[in-house]
């Protein structure tokens, strides 16, 4: 077994070093072997969910091989672990940025002197071309910074620097940095601050806690800024006010992390600014006592009311009663992704189970014991009507991530560390996708239902495969589901040949055994655990294994991990699409249903499964498009909302051009409807290409125009993209460099370009203008181009022209050639070329229509000459 630990009294360097490490070192434990310091205590109470860390009595000390020690290069620092390891036997890796002399005990020695032991971590993890979620790079954000002295300890290095730029870049949330880090103070700016303290006054006004320190002096106190930022966070202070009173004038400094409290408000009315979160203003020719009552009056005029628990809280409760056992909530953890259960029974809150106590008994064959004997009874509440900032304090005192919300006698609902973080950083928590059931729009239990007859009715070589595929996944002991949109279809009664299979064992190996079966080309990507499979047929099956995804920021491409066929439905789009059908023979046929999606099916809705759905994969919201105007469903109000907050509010920076665009193609295969042109109104997802257009109604005016081109142009049998023009149907407002960084092809850029670029052309066209120029303007574009310029025309005469080239002058050749002309003895070369011209020419503008014509045409002009 390979553990991480720090020294005995782990600082925000040594936390940050565990996380770091365990990316390094993905199989080993984080294990804290002694106290810590209370800055990351007050850390973990809020964040202890997005961070596993074990404790020496989790683990077998007797099976420890090797160590890995971050922060610390001491075996006597280590706390209980120096008395317990038997250190002769284990391999000691160690990360250390402290002075020391070299030891021969250690095995591999990556120390450095640096500012930061986390930094050291970062360098390799940048090597090594790993990926730190944002809420990692948080915590070792926070470790360099407080280690350095926000980068001004003289022991900063380059690499401290170069290595909070790649977490700042990785995502690093500053807002949660300065919630925790202290600045140093000189000592006589601490002396100061003592006697500043004795002075404190507090206001509270609807629930909103303010602060006032006042004190005159007749020495000027440099650093006042630090004084009062240590003051707030030393005493965990969320409004603070410092009066400094010297001479005849009077500084107010004020800093809040507290929305209620517009610190830039208050001092501008003062005669200062600065903004809601820091403020100062002077104030002269006043007593301490005038400035204090002025300040008073005016923090009472414009601090707004606190939000309430009622409004954050999650409602309605799951709740446990006191018999169910151990095991039952076990199940019921992972099923929901709670980490803790109410146990309830009469109207009465009688404990809580956490994982905690799961921990403490799962190792003694107490699973089977009912909750009620291993919960904690000492539960901690909190009133519907109190302000977010009370449950924030409660759960820091009391050192508990969760408060049951009381409305009288009676249980209304349940505030967690997620609610809280919500609150105060507007996301559910700075890692969002750790815990996803939290999130979920829908209830999930598992429904099932036999519709085996439905399969009967599928063509014959698509049933043959199914059942071959079910057959073969269950001699290796997997269970193969057919998922996705086919099954979605049968249940609709619509046709489909799409096949999506999942299977929760190894995938590689079960395609080998089905190409061995049928025959047929194969790949399979082992980072995605993804694979495909085309039959000699040309039928093609797509298979996965049931995997989770985890998106590292919106739009990324996801990391996958084995889990269950719950965990691998949960992470897709729609209800309608998570629709599982097993394909075992002792599952054939049956339709799993963990969603309620047949009921949106019958209802005609789509809907999101979770919260983030649109911020982990945007080009959901174009599928879903797609979606409702081929079946003519409708978004789920709570669904729409979040793809209207997702488009406004996302961030589509590093979001791929080429997956948005394999989206599109999708959408605009059929034709545009008046219920498209809608759903793009009210959905803007050109935003997902950082495009701003708007929809009109012309557009659909445009749209059935090109509908009548693209159907005359099929029947002539041109090779047309048909996706692409209707998608530049909308495109008329883009310029050149809105297309500058899209990895596209350059007929594609020309395509979407062609109704902005080619403005003047149209000009010339309406004009009275012979062949020649006719086919001088457009005897460079495209057919795709074309079709855009007719579609977009709104007059009959360029219409006519650009038809008539079509149609008559684009093909257009003339019916003598040099050999011709040689016979007539016209040497090859430039007088050649030109003589061939004038025959074209002449040839447009009809002046010859045969070949006589033309040879006589050419007499005449050598006649001439």
């Amino acid at each position: 077994m390979e553990i991480i630990v720090s020294h005995q009294m782990t600082d925000l360097d040594g936390l940050g070093a565990m996380v770091a490490a365990n990316k390094l070192y993905p199989g080993a434990r984080p294990v804290f072997t002694g106290r810590l310091h209370r800055t990351v205590r007050d850390f973990l109470v809020l964040y202890k969910d997005e961070i596993r860390v074990y404790n020496l009595e989790d683990i077998d000390i007797k099976k420890v091989n090797h160590v890995i020690m971050v922060d610390t290069w001491r075996k006597e620092n280590t706390g209980d672990l120096y008395e317990l390891l038997d250190w002769d036997n284990c391999q000691i890796t160690v990360y250390d940025h402290h002075r020391r002399e070299k030891t021969d005990w250690i095995d591999f020695d990556y120390s450095e002197e640096v500012g930061s032991a986390t930094t050291i971590l970062i360098k390799r993890i940048i090597a090594e071309n790993l990926h730190l979620n944002p809420f990692e790079a948080t915590i070792c954000a926070l470790a360099i910074y407080a280690d350095t002295g926000n980068l001004t300890h003289l022991s900063t290095s380059p690499d401290d620097v170069r290595a909070l730029a790649y977490l700042l870049e990785a995502g690093a949330n500053l807002k949660i940095i300065n919630d925790f880090i202290k600045e140093p103070l000189s000592r006589k700016q601490e002396q100061f601050m003592e006697e500043l303290i004795i002075t404190r006054e507090e206001i509270h006004i609807d629930g909103v806690d303010i602060t006032i320190f006042s004190i005159t002096s007749e020495e000027y106190i440099p650093g006042l800024n630090r004084i009062t930022e240590q003051i707030k966070k030393l005493y965990h202070l969320s409004n603070v006010f410092v009066i400094f009173h010297n001479g005849n004038t009077a500084q107010i400094i004020a800093r809040s992390s507290d929305e209620a409290v517009d610190a830039g408000k208050i001092c501008s009315v003062l005669g200062g600014g600065g903004h809601s979160g820091a403020a100062a203003a002077k104030v002269r020719n006043s007593s301490l006592e005038e400035v204090k009552e002025e300040l008073i009056r005016e923090i009472n005029k414009n601090t707004k009311p606190h939000k309430r628990i009622r409004a954050i809280m999650s409602s309605p409760v799951r709740t446990v009663s006191p018999d169910t056992s151990i095991a039952e909530v076990e199940e019921l953890m992972k099923k929901y992704g709670h980490n803790a259960f109410v146990v309830y029974e009469n109207d009465e809150i009688k404990g809580i189970f956490s994982r905690s106590d799961l921990s403490k008994v799962k190792g003694h064959n107490l699973m089977h014991a009912p909750v009620k004997a291993y919960m904690s009874k000492d539960v901690i509440t909190i009133d519907a009507d109190a302000p977010v900032n009370q449950a924030q304090k409660l759960m820091v005192k009391n050192g508990v991530g969760r408060l049951p919300v009381m409305d009288g006698d009676k249980m209304v609902g349940i505030v967690t560390r997620s609610n809280i973080l919500a609150a105060y950083y507007g996301t559910d928590t700075p890692y969002q996708h750790k815990n996803r059931y939290g999130s979920s729009l829908v209830d999930i239990s598992r429904a099932e239902r036999d519709i085996s007859a439905m399969l009967e009715k599928l063509p014959a070589d698509i049933l043959e495969f199914l059942k071959k595929a079910g057959l073969i996944a269950e001699s290796k002991g997997f269970s193969a589901y057919l998922i996705g949109g086919m099954v979605r279809d049968i249940l609709l009664g619509k046709e489909n040949r799409d096949l999506d299979i999942v299977v929760d064992g190894v995938l590689d190996e079960y395609i080998e055994d089905l190409v061995l079966e049928f025959s047929g080309k194969w790949d399979y990507n082992r980072k995605f655990r993804t694979g495909s499979i085309e039959l000699p047929s040309g039928f093609r099956i797509d298979l996965a294994e049931t995997r989770k995804e985890v998106y590292q920021y919106t739009g990324a491409l996801p990391e996958v991990e084995s889990t269950d066929i719950l965990e691998d439905l949960f992470r897709r789009d729609y209800t309608i699409n998570v629709l599982a059908i097993g394909l075992n023979p002792g599952k054939w046929g049956i339709l799993l249903d963990y969603f309620s999606g047949e009921a949106d099916l019958e209802k005609g809705l789509l809907r999101a499964l979770h919260r983030f759905s649109f911020l982990d994969d945007p080009t959901r919201i174009i599928r879903g498009i797609r979606l409702a105007v081929k079946l003519g469903f409708t978004f789920e109000e709570e669904t729409s909302s979040l793809i209207e907050e997702a488009i406004s509010t996302g961030d589509f920076s590093r979001l791929s051009i080429e997956r948005v665009f394999k989206e599109l193609e999708l959408l605009f295969e059929d034709r545009i409807t008046p219920y498209l042109i809608k759903l793009l109104r009210k959905y803007p997802v050109f935003k997902l290409l950082n495009l701003d257009i708007a929809i009109e109604d012309r557009h659909l005016e445009e749209a059935e125009r090109l509908e009548e081109y693209l159907a005359d142009f099929h029947k002539k049998n041109y090779n047309i993209e048909d996706w692409l023009i209707r998608l530049a149907v909308f495109t008329d407002g883009l310029k050149e460099f809105d297309l500058k960084h899209w990895n596209i092809k350059n007929k594609y850029k020309n395509i979407l370009l062609a109704s902005s670029k080619h403005g003047n052309l149209i000009k010339r066209l309406e004009k009275n203008i012979d062949n020649k120029e006719i086919v001088s303007c457009l005897s460079r574009l495209s057919n795709e181009e074309l079709l855009i310029l007719l579609a977009k025309s709104r007059k009959e005469i360029v219409e006519e022209k650009i038809l008539h080239y079509l149609e008559n002058l684009r093909d257009l050749a003339i019916n003598i050639n040099g050999n011709d002309l040689k016979e007539m003895g016209v040497e090859p070369g430039p007088l050649m070329r030109e003589i061939l011209e004038k025959v074209y020419q002449a040839r447009l503008n009809s002046e010859v229509k045969s070949r006589e014509e033309e040879l006589e045409y050419v007499r005449n002009l050598l006649n001439k000459e």
